[in-house]
């Protein structure tokens, strides 16, 4: 089971909007797969190093997406304890 905060999710959420009103929607997280016009609100959930949740806002050039660590899985898979 994945554990994140709620306070983390809540800030994910708002940011995602925020960057959303900023750089014009959101973001897919598998292009050519559904139009642009179906990019909706919500948090990804990424598994690639360690198991985190990331914000779905449109980015700015250069800009990075707001991302929390699960409460148990950090970078490279070591769980804390």
């Amino acid at each position: 089971m994945f554990t994140f905060s709620a306070t983390d999710v809540r800030a994910l959420l708002a940011r995602g909007r925020e960057d959303a009103l900023a750089n014009g929607g959101f973001r897919l997280p598998y292009h050519r797969i559904s139009p642009e016009t179906e990019a909706r609100a919500g948090l990804w959930l990424v598994g690639d190093e360690g198991v985190y949740i990331m914000s779905s806002g449109k980015l700015a050039e250069g800009q990075r997406p707001l991302q929390r660590y699960g409460l148990a899985y950090r970078r490279r898979g070591y769980r804390s304890r």
